[in-house]
């Protein structure tokens, strides 16, 4: 019952570019041919073009795959109904498994039971499934309930052993590795690409785990381990939505159905497209959103969730919000089929499976329309694929006018930009071509600072000047603090607003904790905010996650005399320098990026010359006289 073939609800499987149905894996493929010649009608001119395929099993799923590849469509009609079943022993139902696993194998290319630990465990899951409905099932009698419950792990075990033997090794192919051996590899080897790869999955459960167990319990939480470890399915953490979210995730013509709610007339939202990692542009996201809706106007948001490793479509309109989880980038053309796009806003691609593809789409969808174009420059993931513009030796590049140099850096960094780009994305020469055309294309290109506007023409020259504006961001939700609030303690606390990770000076402030340590400073460090990375001392105090709205009265509860940020990449604007000067709390900078442009103005600034730690603490301890 949980199959799409027991849904009741009509849908419609097309792609809007045939040459999408080439960019599914053998995996998606599957899902989207799930077609059942037991009850099936083609239309004679497709079915006489191109015909069944001779094979021994799974001809409807090969037709299926002509169609989409085609350009046609696959509808399923809930009202047509028809009676099918198969009465299968163990024997059969080994060989009838057999058979299916070889056609994916050899057809699809697709192992499905490819390890004996898979094995295992699906017999265990469709025995476990097996048995929660027979005890369901009140017209069972009670002996055949039990009966049933012993026979069923010996023929779901007969399946699962077909699939195994069937998947077996494909000809001139070596059989995918087994995953649960890639995660203990790291365990064993040396740690190559595939244990970096599932060590981050390990780590993500490690550190989920104690939270998700207090909300579901230990049964829930280590059948989805298990999932999320051996299959990558699912995610570890859930989170709550609002009582008056609708959640579409069943059926794309669920979604379809209320973008044509008002008969033909089609909707016409702002299309916005971010990412789901926080920040700043999640931060503007939210607030453009508001905006727009305070207009009587409708946004349509484009989302990739990077951990679970799927598209994301949320409509924002006057008295709901609506949310549907796509499996790929191409049900989202299915949906922008059905609506008019006056304006396009691409304000975050970082961490998209595939931005460059989706530039295309976006310059398609905008000549199509006739859109209007904004791209907004919240990063420099438009300038290249490593974002935050720190080189291998974790300094700020400059932007070097040798490609070779930018090539040899890509290839050396370790930042975490690379867990979000695939190695063919490291092409910079083409990453460059692509965002030159999208730049060129748009109609308005908002920076938030003129060091950003600066970095953008340095590297694709004067030609965007016309295009380009500098809006800063405005910060009016935070309140000036009467009076410094550490003024009269001889102990100076140092205040660090914001997440710290290691472009956003993890080492500086971990390197002044050592020279605060050694010679005995009277100074102590709060960050307000999250670190990610190892760093300890007496002499600091994490506060963790804040709301904006309590900053004040964190600052006072911790009496700190000033500010510093640390940042060693150039930012392309600073909330917490924006917030901190709304405060009127002292506040020092390194001179690169966004910060030091705000902080100049500011009559309790301090820009630091060097971005050293020894440089930032004496000068930090020199200008905090003045406010002693």
């Amino acid at each position: 019952l949980s199959e799409w073939c027991a849904d009741e609800k009509d849908f419609e499987t097309s792609f809007a570019d045939p040459d999408d149905f080439k960019r599914l894996s053998p995996y998606e493929i599957r899902e989207y041919t799930k077609v059942h010649d037991v009850s099936s009608a083609y239309k004679r001119d497709f079915l006489e073009k191109f015909g069944f395929d001779k094979v021994p099993f799974g001809e409807d799923v090969l037709i299926a795959k002509k169609a989409l590849r085609q350009g046609f469509s696959i509808a399923y009609a809930s009202d047509s109904v028809v009676l099918h079943s198969h009465d299968y022993g163990i024997k059969k139902s080994y060989r009838r498994n057999l058979i299916d696993a070889r056609f994916n194998r050899d057809y699809l290319d697709r192992f499905v039971v490819d390890s004996l630990v898979k094995l295992a465990w699906f017999t265990f899951k469709t025995t476990k499934r097996d048995a929660k409905l027979l005890i369901r099932d009140k017209e069972v009698p009670f002996f055949s309930k039990v009966a049933n419950c012993l026979y069923a792990p010996m023929i779901h075990l007969a399946e699962q052993t077909g699939q195994y033997f069937g998947t077996g090794r494909r000809k001139g192919a070596e059989r995918q590795p087994n995953p649960l051996a890639l995660k203990m590899s790291f365990l064993f080897l040396a740690p190559d690409k595939f244990a970096k790869k599932y060590f981050s999955k390990i780590s993500y459960v490690a550190v989920s785990f104690g939270d998700s167990f207090r909300k579901e319990g230990l049964a829930r939480v280590m059948r989805r381990s298990f999932n999320y470890l051996l299959f990558g399915k699912g995610t570890i953490k859930s989170g709550k939505i609002n009582a008056e979210v609708e959640i579409f995730s069943k059926s794309l013509q669920e979604f379809r159905n209320f973008l044509l709610s008002e008969g033909n007339v089609k909707r016409e939202p702002i299309l916005y497209f971010d990412h789901k990692l926080g920040g700043g542009s999640n931060l503007y996201t939210k607030n453009f959103i508001k905006t727009v809706l305070e207009q009587n106007k409708e946004v349509f948001v484009a989302l990739y969730d990077f951990k679970k490793k799927v598209y994301q479509a949320e409509y924002y309109c006057a008295d709901r919000v609506l949310r549907y989880e796509l499996g790929k980038i191409f049900e989202l053309s299915a949906i922008l089929k059905e609506i008019n796009i006056p304006k396009i806003v691409l304000s975050e691609l970082v961490s998209y499976d595939d931005p460059l593809y989706l530039l295309e789409k976006i310059e398609k969808i905008k000549k199509e329309q006739d859109s209007v174009l904004e791209v907004m420059v919240h990063d420099y993931f438009s300038v290249c694929p490593n974002f935050i513009l720190l080189d291998h030796t974790d300094r700020y590049c400059g932007i070097p006018d040798d490609l070779n140099h930018c090539k040899r850096c890509l290839a050396q960094n370790k930042g975490d930009f690379k867990m979000f780009v695939r190695d063919k994305d490291l092409d910079l020469a083409k990453w460059r071509t692509s965002w030159k055309k999208i730049l060129l294309q748009a109609d308005r290109i908002v920076c938030f600072s003129q060091s950003s506007k600066n970095i953008l023409e340095k590297t694709y020259g004067k030609i965007l000047n016309e295009k380009i504006k500098v809006v800063p961001h405005t910060v009016d939700y935070v309140k000036p603090i009467p009076q410094v609030p550490g003024k009269k303690t001889e102990m100076i606390t140092i205040g660090v607003l914001g997440g710290i990770t290691r472009a956003k000076g993890l080492e500086v402030i971990r390197e002044m904790l050592e020279i605060i340590k050694r010679d005995k400073l009277n100074v102590q460090i709060r960050i307000i905010g999250e670190v990610v990375g190892r760093i300890g001392s007496k002499n600091l105090l994490v506060t963790g996650k804040y709301e904006r709205s309590d900053l004040e009265d964190i600052v006072i509860k911790n009496k700190i005399n000033l500010f510093f940020i640390p940042s060693i990449c150039p930012e392309t604007f600073s909330y917490t320098a924006e917030e901190i000067m709304q405060m009127q709390m002292p506040v020092a900078v390194f001179n690169i990026g966004a910060p030091p442009e705000r902080v100049a103005k500011y009559d309790k600034g301090l820009i630091i010359p060097e971005i050293n730690a020894k440089v930032a603490l004496d000068s930090i301890l020199e200008f905090s006289k003045k406010f002693q």
